[in-house]
């Protein structure tokens, strides 16, 4: 599908989508005429991207953990991803929780 399929589709800009390709969150092929064609799958995949940019993660750190369960022939990343995945998740929960604590101490 087009490139303004997915947009409408996911609700994303069509510059943030190519912007996803450029930092290899997102692959599409290149059709005869130029137009980026992507396939269903990339609809998931730019809802993931979403939900992980929503908590506050990088497009590198978002990179990794798609690399990690894309690799994987098992439903369920390796147990190497496991442990880099956890330490970054606990990395960014810490950040969530100073944060709330600042906000907390100002409205007190």
């Amino acid at each position: 599908m087009r490139i303004s399929e997915v947009s409408r589709r996911t609700g994303v800009s069509i510059r943030s989508l190519r912007y996803y390709e450029q930092k290899r969150l997102l692959c599409a092929r290149r059709l005869s005429n130029g137009y980026r064609d992507l396939d269903e799958g990339a609809i998931e995949r730019v809802q993931t991207i979403q939900m992980y940019l929503g908590l506050g993660l990088n497009t590198e750190q978002i990179e990794e953990i798609l690399a990690c369960t894309q690799t994987s022939p098992l439903p369920h990343p390796l147990p190497v991803c496991e442990e880099e995945l956890l330490a970054l998740y606990q990395d960014k929960l810490q950040d969530v929780e100073y944060h709330a604590s600042r906000r907390t101490n100002r409205l007190s």
